[in-house]
């Protein structure tokens, strides 16, 4: 299994799905994680965690959509409509897949909110935006 975690800022274009840059990984037991990419090096079953912090720029009745890309696809969903300018982490809801040898999942985020706008690596030294990807079976 891995987990990394972005490290700084990234700006996110206005509704528009847009890969998240995970700079850093806490652990990558079997080499598995590379380029903000986890593959899976044997079939199984994994469980999958993600989040992603947006920095709480205001907006009125905004979609936020932190979301797991399977095989580059849209495939797990975590989401919220709000209206908040305030700090706001974005949950994928933890969840156990099947996955082939050389399948891939990548960390998305999407917004509407009408311009760009910026989600956070770290809090500190909490890790807000992050994919975490284990082998259970």
């Amino acid at each position: 299994g891995a987990s990394a975690h972005a490290d700084g800022s990234q700006s996110i274009s206005d509704s528009t799905f847009t890969k998240v840059d995970l700079e850093t990984e806490k652990f990558d037991t079997n080499s598995e994680f590379a380029s903000s990419r986890f593959t899976a090096g044997a079939d199984g079953t994994y469980l999958v965690s993600g989040s992603v912090q947006m920095n709480g720029e205001a907006g009125a009745n905004v979609q936020h959509f932190a979301t797991i890309y399977k095989n580059g696809s849209r495939f797990l969903d975590g989401g919220q409509t709000t209206d908040y300018g305030v700090n706001y982490t974005f949950h994928i809801p933890t969840t156990a897949i099947d996955l082939s040898q050389d399948d891939y999942l990548e960390l998305y985020y999407f917004h509407n909110k009408g311009s760009a706008l910026t989600i956070n690596g770290l809090s500190g030294s909490i890790q807000t935006t992050h994919l975490t990807v284990l082998k259970i079976g």
